[in-house]
Parts: structure tokens; sequence; C-alpha cells
């Protein structure tokens, strides 16, 4: 009797434990498909498009819109809407076309690229029926759609682009490169001004040598019929002479 007691409490005890180990089972299985979610939600957040809205002021002339994927996977099927509101607000005829064009239009953004949009040029400082950009952006990846809302009060951006980008940098920089080009070619059209007047003017001193020489030349030519001439007269003479003398003799 005592024995099969002792039989029952141990399968009592293996049976306790038992539950206690699957419990433990399911509570470790649970918290591990937790962790796996978490590891799925992280996962998906770090690998997934991330497009995020800037605005930049080009060549103290553009106001633009840019798009920029951030993520580390390309968005696929972008469809960027904005609010009719804003489009209408815009003082330019053809930005308002063109941001109407491209309603419902889609496009792809890759990793680390950008879709620009134009929405404007310096009249839109001081625009009193500027609205607020407003709209939505939608892009999908791997199967997920991502969206997320728009809202910009531009009046706060107008005023903050003042400073010299690095292209106006870039392009100053370049123009005064140009001008100094500008200025050693003006040196040196001078200086070859003044060594061509001067090769003119040895030219002409090298003319006037010439004909001094030639000059020079026939006065000597002059000078030795001359004396040719003189020493005719003093053989004819002499021949005389000897003449006069024999006939004394």
């Amino acid at each position: 009797m005592n024995a099969e007691w002792i039989m029952v409490v141990i399968t009592g005890i293996y049976v306790v434990a038992t539950i206690f180990i699957c419990w433990a089972n399911i509570r470790t299985a649970n918290v591990s498909k937790e962790q796996l979610k978490e590891m799925q939600k992280q996962y998906a957040e770090t690998n997934r498009p991330l497009i995020e809205l800037e605005f930049h002021y080009s060549r103290r002339t553009w106001y633009i819109a840019r798009f920029v994927n951030h993520g580390n996977m390309a968005a696929q099927h972008v469809k960027i809407n904005l609010d009719q509101d804003f489009i209408d607000s815009l003082p330019g005829e053809s930005f308002r076309r063109e941001l109407n064009r491209i309603k419902g239009k889609e496009c792809i953004i890759g990793t680390g690229q950008k879709y620009e949009l134009f929405i404007g040029n310096n009249d839109l400082r001081g625009n009193p029926n500027m609205k607020p950009l407003t709209g939505t952006i939608e892009y999908e990846a791997q199967g997920q759609v991502y969206k997320s809302d728009l809202f910009v009060d531009l009046e706060h951006y107008l005023t903050f682009y003042s400073a010299t980008t690095e292209e106006e940098e870039t392009l100053n920089s370049l123009k005064g490169i140009n001008n100094e080009l500008k200025g050693i070619k003006q040196t040196l059209a001078a200086d070859q001004e003044e060594l061509s007047n001067a090769l003119k003017g040895i030219d002409n001193d090298l003319k006037i040598l010439s004909v001094d020489q030639d000059n020079m030349r026939k006065s000597l030519q002059g000078i030795n019929r001359e004396l040719k001439g003189i020493d005719q007269s003093i053989s004819a003479t002499a021949q005389k002479g000897r003449r006069v003398a024999t006939k004394v003799w």
C-alpha cells in the first residue's frame, strides 16, 4: 500500500513537472515569437525606402521641392499628390500647369536619388495668396505600401536662402579666372603689338641700311672708274714723255 502511494506521489510530481515544463516552453516560444516579430519589424523599418521632403533655392531664382530617398531600398510606384489649393495659390502659370500635369503619374526613386518639383521663382516671395504645401506621397517596396502626409508652410522657408551656394561660389571663381585670363590676353596683345612695332622699325632700319650700302657701292664703283681714268691718263702722259725723250736723244 505504501509503495502504491509512493508511485502516485511520484506520478503526480512528474505530471506537475511536465506541466511546468510545457508552460515554460510555451512562454519561451511566445517570447521568441515576440522577439522574432520585433526583429522583423526592425528589419522592415531599416530595410525600406524612406522619402523625405527638402526645399532648395537654386541659382537665386528657382524654388524646388526635392523628394529624397534616404532609405536603403528603391521606392516603386511613387505618387506625389499635391492639394489643388496649394497649386492654385502659385503665381506662375507654367508651374501650376506642370504640377497639374504630373498628378497621378508614377515614378521610381532609387536609393540616394531624388525627384524635384519646381514650384516657383522669386515671385513666391511676399505672395499674399500663398497656401501651405499640403498633400500626400505614396510608394511601395517588397509589397509594402507606405504613405505620408505632406504639410509645409512655405512662408517659414522663403527667407532662409540668402547665402551663396557652392554652385554660385564656383561660378564666381570661374568668372574671376576668366577676368584674369582676359587681363593676361590683353597684356600679351599689347606686348605683341609693341614687339611687332619694334620689328617693323628694325625692318625699316635694315631697308635704309641696305639702301645706304647700295649707294656706297655705287659711289665706290664711280670712284673706281675715276681712278681707272686717272690711271689711264697718267699712263698716256708717261708714254708721250718717253716718245719725246726718245726723239731728243
